[in-house]
């Protein structure tokens, strides 16, 4: 099953990404500004170092959208560099917020 692309991302050139970027940062601003505005999806930011944060995206993705099912295509996670870390985003429909809270109890 092939896995979709960050979808609501939008595809700029390198002249815009320049243009669009936080000085002190590396990421677009963008990103952030084009996912916030989606009000159908929760989203959870997390540094990938920190203790819990995979445990976290592993139960949630292996455990309640598998990826041999076409749930996983509910199933969004990106990785960035931001200050020299590694941050994930992972993103899934609001309706699944109570789960998301449970598996966050659980793992971190």
């Amino acid at each position: 099953m092939a896995r979709r692309s960050l979808r609501r991302v939008p595809r700029i050139s390198l002249h815009e990404l320049k243009n669009t970027m936080n000085r002190e940062h590396a990421v677009p601003i963008v990103f952030f500004q084009e996912l916030v505005k989606d009000q159908t999806n929760l989203f959870i930011v997390g540094m990938m170092q920190r203790p819990g944060v995979s445990l976290f995206a592993v139960d949630l993705e292996y455990h309640h959208f598998n990826p041999d099912t076409s749930k996983n295509d509910l199933f969004q996670l990106g990785i960035i560099t931001w200050e020299e870390l590694q941050w994930c985003i992972i993103w899934v429909p609001i309706k699944y917020k109570e789960l998301v809270w449970q598996v966050a109890e659980k793992t971190t």
